[in-house]
């Protein structure tokens, strides 16, 4: 993958948005909605943003799933 196919990172995105006058919150908001995560009443931060990005990336491949984080030995 070159460097021109892969996304814009959403710290980029973020900047960008905040560089043309944007609130912190507006922009945190846009880039979530821009990377297909759901905007709600409360607004995102970039840090979220980020987090959950993460995460999805983990889990799209196979490296994270519904049994992770949970203490050994208990179940749903």
């Amino acid at each position: 993958m070159t460097q021109k196919d892969r996304p814009e990172r959403p710290g980029a995105t973020y900047r960008q948005l905040v560089s043309k006058g944007f609130a912190s919150g507006e922009a945190a908001n846009l880039t979530a909605f821009l990377k297909g995560l759901p905007i709600g009443e409360q607004p995102w931060t970039l840090r979220q943003v980020n987090a959950l990005l993460f995460l999805r990336t983990l889990h799209e491949g196979g490296r994270f799933g519904l049994e992770d984080g949970r203490p050994m030995g208990h179940s749903a």
